[in-house]
């Protein structure tokens, strides 16, 4: 799935308040900031999803069925994760939509697509591209629910042979709400840290 970094900028003054604070102190409210911060972020990003029923550049909605019809929707996918490196010397944190739930259209509609007929194109982004069928359809019953999922199979005949059709528009969601919340967000973070250090300095916690 295509990706796309976004960066904060202007942290000198949280960058002064961190190197004031012993290495586990700062991990911890850095932890916590960045959480809340990215919680923002996704449920913006996730009320500016595109909903069911819309239509994108001509293309008329079509209901989900079978198997499709039980998979999460996009704005019911968007999460977020913090993840600490080097012992917790790094954090990072992302956000956006889960792979799992949303497989890989995700991206498509955040950065638009070429409609591809007569199978996949030779190569994308460097990587090997296979084209697939639908060989059946499985029943299957979960706490007395019958869904039926899609068993599809590679088929060599139309891998790479692929002709590239009409442009597909994006619908930024995720980086909209980014843009959108981003100097909020960076002050949020700043006003925790400078918070936090005050209390450390009088002994609070």
């Amino acid at each position: 799935m295509t990706t796309r970094a976004i960066s904060f900028s202007g942290f000198a003054e949280a960058d002064a308040i961190l190197s004031q604070l012993p290495m586990l102190l700062r991990g911890k409210v850095l932890d916590k900031s960045i959480k809340s911060a990215l919680n923002r972020i996704t449920a913006a990003s996730a009320a500016k999803a595109p909903r069911e029923g819309s239509s994108v550049g001509g293309i008329r909605y079509t209901p989900r069925r079978g198997e499709r019809a039980s998979r999460r929707r996009l704005a019911q996918s968007i999460g977020s994760v913090v993840r600490k490196y080097g012992g917790g010397e790094v954090i990072v944190g992302v956000g956006g939509p889960v792979k799992k739930h949303v497989g890989g259209h995700a991206h498509l509609v955040e950065f638009g697509f070429h409609h591809t007929t007569g199978g996949t194109f030779a190569s994308s982004g460097g990587r090997k591209r296979y084209a697939q069928q639908t060989v059946r359809f499985d029943r299957v019953t979960t706490n007395r629910r019958t869904n039926w999922r899609r068993v599809r199979e590679r088929n060599a005949a139309r891998t790479g042979t692929g002709k590239r059709g009409s442009f597909i528009p994006p619908r930024p969601y995720v980086e909209t709400a980014f843009n959108e919340h981003r100097d909020s967000v960076q002050a949020e973070i700043i006003a925790a840290l400078r918070t936090f250090a005050m209390n450390a300095a009088k002994g609070g916690s």
